[in-house]
């Protein structure tokens, strides 16, 4: 899904889901595939109060990603998932 949504789109979605992450968070975790880093980043950013496993395998992953603001996002949901 990621690789064929627009950056544009996938921020569109990200902004449209942060009334209902949880609901969400399926999407949000594949668009922290998204090659955009900005995309990247606000995905974690829109996870960061969804409590699931796979949440935080998902940040725990994007500790490795190149982009130093999308590391910080993901210290952030493992911070406030108390990881």
């Amino acid at each position: 899904m990621s690789d064929l949504m627009s950056t544009d789109d996938a921020l569109d979605l990200i902004a449209e889901s942060l009334d209902t992450p949880t609901q969400a968070a399926g999407q949000l975790r594949a668009l922290v595939e998204h090659p955009s880093p900005e995309v990247r980043m606000r995905a974690l950013e829109a996870l960061i109060d969804v409590e699931h496993p796979e949440t935080v395998t998902t940040a725990a992953r994007a500790l490795g990603d190149p982009d130093a603001l999308v590391r910080i996002a993901a210290i952030e949901v493992l911070t406030a998932q108390g990881r």
